[in-house]
C-alpha cells in the first residue's frame, strides 16, 4: 500500500495531590494544621493542597510512497505546541505540506504508469490471440481447400472442369487460387507475430470462407460432364467409385 496513516490522540489528566500525604509525613500536616487555624472553611484548604494539569496529544503518521511523515500536537492547559517531521527530519508547516503533496504526485504517477503497462500488455495478448485464432481459420481452411484440389487431380478431372456461377466464372480465376492465393496464405500462416498484420489475415479469411463451397461444387459438377463426355471404362469405373462414395 503507498499510504498508510496512523493516528493516535491522547488525553492525560495529571493529578498531583498533597493533603493524603499527611498522614505520612508530620512536615506536611503541621504545615496543614496552621493552614486550617486561619479560619477558611475545610474544602478550601483542600483546593490550596492541590494541583491539576491537563495533557493532550494528536499523533498522525502517514507512509506514502516510501517516506514517513509525522505531525505531533501538543497541548498542556489549553496551550499548543505542534512539531513536523518528515523521514525523522524536523521541517516546519510548509515544508510539510510540500513534501506530503509531492509523494502523493509520485504515487500517483506511478499508479498512471502501470496503468498504462497493464493497459499495453492487454492490448498485446488481445493482438496475439486475434493472430492465433485467424492464422489457424486459415490453415483449416487451407487444408480443405487443398483436400478438393487433390481430389480434382486424383481423378483427372482437369480436362472436365466446368465453370459456372457455382463453381468459379473462368479458368484463369481457378488457376489464380492455386498459383496466388494458396501460396500468399502459406507464407503469412509461417509469418511471425511482430511481422503480422491481423487486418490481411481477417481479409484471407473471409475471402477463403467460400472456396470450400466452390470446389465441391466444381469437383460434382466436373464428374458428372466426365461421365457424360468419357468413354475410357477404366475412368468411368473410378468416376463409380467417386459417385459411390460421395
Amino acid at each position: 500500500m503507498a499510504r498508510k496513516i496512523h493516528i493516535v490522540k491522547i488525553m492525560v489528566v495529571v493529578i498531583i495531590f498533597i493533603g493524603y500525604m499527611q498522614i505520612q509525613y508530620p512536615t506536611i500536616m503541621a504545615k496543614s494544621e496552621r493552614v486550617t487555624n486561619t479560619g477558611l472553611p475545610e474544602d478550601q484548604h483542600v483546593g490550596q493542597q492541590r494541583s491539576i494539569e491537563i495533557m493532550s496529544v494528536y499523533y498522525k503518521k502517514e507512509v506514502i510512497n516510501g517516506s514517513t511523515f509525522v505531525y505531533r500536537e501538543d497541548t498542556v492547559n489549553g496551550t499548543k505546541k505542534k512539531a513536523w517531521t518528515v523521514d525523522g527530519h524536523p521541517v516546519d508547516a510548509d515544508e510539510y505540506e510540500e513534501a506530503i503533496l509531492n509523494a502523493e504526485k509520485e504515487v500517483r504517477r506511478k499508479e498512471r504508469r502501470k496503468e498504462e503497462e497493464q493497459r499495453v500488455h492487454q492490448q498485446l495478448l488481445h493482438h496475439q490471440v486475434l493472430i492465433m485464432l485467424n492464422k489457424k481459420l486459415l490453415t483449416i481452411k487451407i487444408a480443405d481447400i487443398e483436400v478438393w484440389l487433390q481430389k480434382l487431380h486424383d481423378y483427372a478431372l482437369e480436362q472436365f472442369l466446368v465453370f459456372n456461377d457455382s463453381t468459379y466464372a473462368s479458368p484463369e480465376e481457378f488457376d489464380q487460387l492455386s498459383n496466388e492465393c494458396i501460396p500468399k496464405v502459406h507464407s503469412l500462416i509461417l509469418q511471425g507475430e511482430d511481422e503480422c498484420d491481423v487486418g490481411e489475415l481477417l481479409h484471407w479469411v473471409n475471402k477463403l470462407d467460400k472456396v470450400p463451397d466452390q470446389l465441391c461444387n466444381l469437383f460434382y459438377a466436373s464428374v458428372n460432364n466426365a461421365i457424360a463426355a468419357c468413354d475410357d471404362t477404366k475412368m468411368l469405373k473410378k468416376l463409380l467409385d467417386v459417385v459411390s462414395h460421395a
